[in-house]
């Protein structure tokens, strides 16, 4: 992800939206052409790690796709 923007950011979860950026490697993936898609981020559930301190071990990640909404869910701490 790159330019992300936090829209919210509080101690129970996050949200943001941002650039994610994917390679069609097309005719390989050297000479392949990234392609932006705007994307939304949402952070969860919230852990207590014994080295951090508190932080977000789920993720959710949403963006259309060649006109398909695609969404996945995504793990963080342990």
């Amino acid at each position: 992800m790159a330019s992300m923007k936090w829209t919210k950011w509080g101690t129970a979860s996050a949200r943001g939206y941002g650039i994610l950026r994917q390679n069609d490697c097309t005719p390989n993936c050297v000479s392949g052409k990234f392609i932006n898609y705007l994307a939304t981020v949402a952070l969860t559930k919230v852990v207590d790690t014994k080295k951090y301190g508190p932080l977000f071990s789920a993720g959710d990640l949403s963006l259309d796709l060649e006109r398909k909404h695609m969404a996945e869910k995504f793990g963080l701490a342990d």
